[in-house]
């Protein structure tokens, strides 16, 4: 979504993420939408996990204390935050990283990442 790849060796490529801002989830466009109005400019990876990583830090901040013992106590205790990158979060305890993460698959098609619909693409 930032510009056209360049060439027509990249057509047909396949390739996963987790964030891009043509997924269609409402709270990926509703993130999207804030972004581009306040920023004039379209949110990548790094702004969707800093987005959310403010998200969870709130969210365990009120839920468990704004200190650093509630919210390492919150982390495997918190379920169900809401995530632009992940859907719904959970933490995995024994790991302390995003429990079932998602990705996305990704087709380049004339030159731009769209979503992968599941068939294959055609040679050109």
């Amino acid at each position: 979504m930032r510009g056209c790849l360049r060439g027509d060796a990249v057509n047909g490529v396949y390739t996963t993420t987790n964030f891009f801002p043509g997924d269609k989830r409402p709270a990926v466009q509703r993130f999207v939408a804030g972004y581009q109005a306040k920023y004039h400019a379209m949110p990548g990876a790094y702004n969707a996990r800093a987005y959310d990583a403010m998200i969870v830090a709130a969210t365990l901040m009120q839920q468990y204390g704004a200190t650093r013992d509630g919210v390492h106590d919150g982390l495997p205790q918190v379920k169900g935050i809401p995530s632009v990158v992940f859907g719904s979060t959970t933490f995995d305890p024994a790991t302390r990283r995003v429990k079932n993460p998602s990705q996305i698959e990704l087709l380049v098609k004339a030159g731009m990442f769209t979503l992968w619909d599941g068939t294959p693409a055609r040679a050109s």
